[in-house]
């Protein structure tokens, strides 16, 4: 047990409050680091990673969608499930370019080596996890992603996170519902 004798509140994101799209969004990275981490354990990073982005959603800047994407990628990252854009999963030749990520190795496969255990995807998509893997989150801002590529990352992260932490969000439902 820990006992916290004494705090002080430097931000407390009460804007995010204001609206109903940046409170779920605020609910799921909160759900999101929750369901990461085990009680107790620390990361410095991932908290520095998490107040970028609640200062980021706070002033509206950049898309919201890309911004939840890019953090979902960097949660990933700092937690040991990491994408690998760089260099084939199978035969680790350097990938400039591929259309299948596989969910058993966290990563690309090259168009040489035999495909299984993921999914398909776009050549635009696999750029643009490679991309905003790479990319500080202040920066993500300058991203601009079509709504197909958006969703088809959306759905390959969703499903990333919930085959590493075995349990599925529950935050941003009530957004879809609307």
């Amino acid at each position: 047990m820990f006992t916290l004798n004494e705090g002080e509140i430097i931000d407390s994101f009460q804007q995010l409050l204001d609206d109903l799209t940046t409170l779920a969004y605020g609910s799921y990275l909160c759900e999101l680091v929750d369901i990461s981490m085990v009680e107790g354990e620390s990361s410095r990073l991932l908290f520095k990673q998490l107040i970028t982005v609640f200062y980021l959603l706070r002033n509206n800047v950049g898309d919201l969608e890309t911004l939840l994407r890019a953090f979902e990628i960097k949660l990933l990252k700092l937690t040991g499930y990491g994408l690998n854009t760089d260099y084939c999963v199978k035969c680790r030749k350097k990938i400039t370019n591929s259309n299948y990520l596989s969910f058993e190795s966290y990563g690309g496969i090259c168009p040489e080596c035999k495909k299984s255990g993921g999914r398909q995807i776009s050549f635009a998509s696999f750029k643009a996890l490679s991309y905003l893997s790479n990319l500080e989150l202040e920066k993500v801002y300058r991203v601009k992603l079509s709504s197909e590529v958006k969703n088809e990352i959306e759905i390959i992260l969703q499903e990333l996170i919930l085959q590493s932490y075995g349990k599925k969000t529950k935050s941003l439902e009530i957004l879809k519902g609307l």
